[in-house]
């Protein structure tokens, strides 16, 4: 029993912090965008009216936007591969919990906004680990 929980420990760890290090390369693009940005805004003003500024800044925030859904996908695949889970059920199980979780009322109207509400729901990080023990429970 005690080898199996040191186990799970282990494999926790190492894929949270797999996870994470597989989503560097986009943090450090949005990063060196959003640095960009600042830097040409404060040293050429004019420059902020330029299509290249405003497709740039557009380009930072839908990279931004959707690092929520780049996470549940690198902690989805991680999981299921210390888990030897399947990691397109694990992720698809998670992903249509979310979308489960976020089921639009007859009131409200379907729009951009609701991606946003989605991704934007703390619960994208849990909804992973939790899919991938219980889907190993169940297995």
């Amino acid at each position: 029993m005690f080898e199996l929980r040191n186990f799970l420990d282990r494999s926790f760890l190492i894929s949270v912090r797999e996870s994470f290090i597989a989503l560097l390369p986009f943090i450090l693009v949005n990063s060196l965008l959003s640095l960009v940005i600042a830097l040409l805004s404060s040293w050429i003003p004019e420059w902020q009216t330029t299509a290249f500024f405003y497709g740039l800044t557009f380009f930072s925030v839908q990279l931004a936007k959707i690092f929520p859904l780049l996470a549940l996908i690198s902690l989805s695949f991680h999981f299921a591969k210390y888990l030897q889970l399947s990691a397109i059920v694990v992720c698809s199980i998670s992903f249509s919990i979310l979308l489960a979780l976020h089921v639009p009322t007859t009131e409200e109207v379907l729009s951009i906004d609701y991606v946003d509400v989605v991704l934007g729901d703390p619960r994208v990080v849990l909804l992973p680990i939790l899919t991938a023990y219980l889907l190993r429970i169940l297995v």
